[in-house]
């Protein structure tokens, strides 16, 4: 089910009036079941497989509370093992068979063996990792395992952030099933302006950025180098809106029941350096990469972390997708963090007593540019999966670099869409004091305000495609 579709629409209004006129300890069967069913809505065999996934890590949890030594560890790589290897099969096996396949050929020898391909579980690397970091923190002794199963698979399938995060942490999230809320016209109120300030991004901004990447992208061969790298940059910008959206919606749809989720954006598009800029971009991801694989990494290998920063942005690459273009993500994110590391964050280079106050703010800004400007281009990059594609920009841009956007047809509604709503955005999140969960907070004025929101639900209803299109962290 889309939170961008009619149903969705439906089914929040039913599940929130249910929840509220139900006893509280009812309350956590009705969001098991319209979790389940929310995620089944697309295929109903995906349910079987959330649920394996939630009894193994249960019964692990379980057993390593009850267990020490060599026994408690085997409980851990049980959980891990399963999970990964769940992830592997469905994510990652095609592309690796596909990968020895054309590795044979270039030695002459052909694969008589089917291709592998199975069905991606949508939302799978979502809840693998939430689940993972709950089976690590028992076994850290972080926390205590959940008894009750009912409440543990309710924190690994809750409908608002089950799909595309954010990736919660089991101490933040698992308390709240056992707290009664109470039903708040505030939350209900601020819930609702995160949800339309969601689909504001999603259906008029990356929706229609969307129906021009996907003409670049789908056809490379007819448009220039220049185009090209556009389209790159657009797609980067089009992926902050989408990713961005659905957060805003899966946090405002949780803070109508009560619920509080993990901040996932804090305008990147502000940071000054690549280690700012993913502390701003899906914020559940890198804190789980930097809690559960680089410190661990950086216990063990402590004189060699130039190679953890390498694994870090790999398997960061890696978790978005199985393709040449995520590896090259990763390792591109790499060299730059790096970088950053050495020129940005150290200024340059230039001696302390030259860093006055104007030399700061010039450093700042020219950090900021080159920080952008990359990360921007890699983001996007993420966009041409396979190496022909990849080898195939690369030659458009260094042999038919031109900006000749007549291959492309430009709807004049297109053009006052983006024109009118894109500067809104920059309005609202350049605000001093902006809050990601309140985003008109820190505007000043109550008018001012209002016509924002009057202009929103007009746009949505004037504007909004009545086809509701998935959302681009969907896939992975």
């Amino acid at each position: 089910m889309l939170f961008n579709s009619f149903e969705y629409l439906l089914f929040l209004p039913a599940i929130t009036l249910a929840y509220f006129l139900l006893p509280n300890r009812y309350r956590w069967i009705l969001l098991l079941a319209g979790s389940y069913f929310f995620y089944m809505y697309w295929r109903p065999e995906f349910g079987l497989l959330l649920l394996t996934s939630t009894a193994i890590d249960y019964v692990a949890a379980i057993r390593m509370s009850k267990s020490s030594g060599k026994k408690r560890k085997r409980w851990l790589w049980l959980s891990i093992g399963s999970n990964l290897g769940l992830l592997i099969a469905f994510k990652y096996l095609g592309f690796l068979n596909e990968a020895f396949r054309e590795l044979f050929q270039v030695f002459d020898f052909n694969l008589s063996e089917p291709k592998y391909s199975l069905l991606l579980p949508i939302g799978i690397s979502f809840y693998t990792f939430q689940t993972l970091s709950y089976t690590i923190d028992v076994y850290r002794k972080r926390r205590d395992p959940e008894k009750h199963f009912g409440i543990f698979a309710l924190y690994v399938s809750f409908f608002p952030q089950l799909i595309a995060g954010p990736i919660e942490r089991s101490t933040h999230l698992l308390p709240q099933f056992r707290i009664p809320h109470r039903f708040s016209l505030q939350r209900l109120a601020d819930g609702g302006r995160l949800i339309a300030w969601g689909l504001f991004k999603k259906v008029l901004i990356a929706d229609t950025i969307a129906n021009y990447t996907n003409t670049v992208f789908f056809d490379l061969h007819n448009h220039s180098g220049g185009v090209l790298l556009a389209s790159v940059y657009a797609f980067g910008f089009q992926q902050y809106m989408d990713f961005s959206g659905y957060t805003d919606i899966a946090i405002g749809s949780a803070l109508i029941l009560g619920y509080d989720l993990f901040s996932n954006f804090e305008r990147p598009w502000k940071a000054r350096s690549a280690r700012e800029f993913w502390s701003r971009w899906h914020i559940s991801l890198t804190s789980w990469l930097f809690d559960y694989l680089y410190k661990p990494l950086a216990r063990t290998f402590r004189q060699n972390w130039l190679a953890n920063i390498f694994i870090l942005f790999l398997v960061m690459g890696l978790w978005h997708g199985a393709g040449t273009g995520f590896i090259l993500f990763g390792l591109f994110n790499a060299l730059f963090y790096i970088f950053s590391y050495f020129t940005i964050e150290n200024y340059f280079g230039l001696p302390y007593h030259r860093i006055t106050p104007r030399v700061e703010r010039w450093i700042h800004r020219a950090g900021n540019f080159l920080t952008i400007s990359f990360i921007g281009f890699s983001v996007g990059f993420q966009r041409l999966i396979t190496g022909d594609q990849i080898l195939l920009f690369f030659r458009k841009l260094f042999t038919e670099f031109n900006f000749n956007f007549s291959s492309l047809f430009f709807m004049t509604q297109d053009v006052f869409l983006l024109a009118t709503t894109i500067p809104l955005i920059f309005y609202v999140e350049s605000r001093r004091g902006f809050l990601a969960k309140q985003p008109f907070h820190s505007i000043r004025h109550a008018w001012i305000r209002w016509i924002i929101y009057f202009f929103l639900i007009f746009y949505l209803l004037m504007f909004g495609d009545k086809t509701a299109q998935e959302f681009y962290y969907y896939q992975f």
